[in-house]
């Protein structure tokens, strides 16, 4: 990986957050493995925002659906 990695960011349709407690619950569990993440309850999504060869799009659904919500 260069110096410089690309950033990639992505929209996640995630099923089963009801409250920000449960939004706040994702976006910490994805600030641990360096993802940056925003919710949005009323569209049920959340952007997220890595770097390339950091972590993949199928890891940090599986940080979100271990937590028990659907995407």
């Amino acid at each position: 990986m260069g110096l410089f990695a690309k950033k990639i960011i992505e929209t996640i349709i995630v099923d089963g957050m009801k409250c920000s407690h449960c939004s706040q619950r994702v976006v910490d569990a994805l600030k641990k493995i360096n993802v940056k993440a925003t919710v949005s309850l009323e569209s049920k999504m959340v952007e997220v925002s890595y770097h390339e060869g950091k972590t993949t799009l199928e890891e940090i659904k599986k940080v979100i659906t271990d937590l028990g919500f659907v995407c």
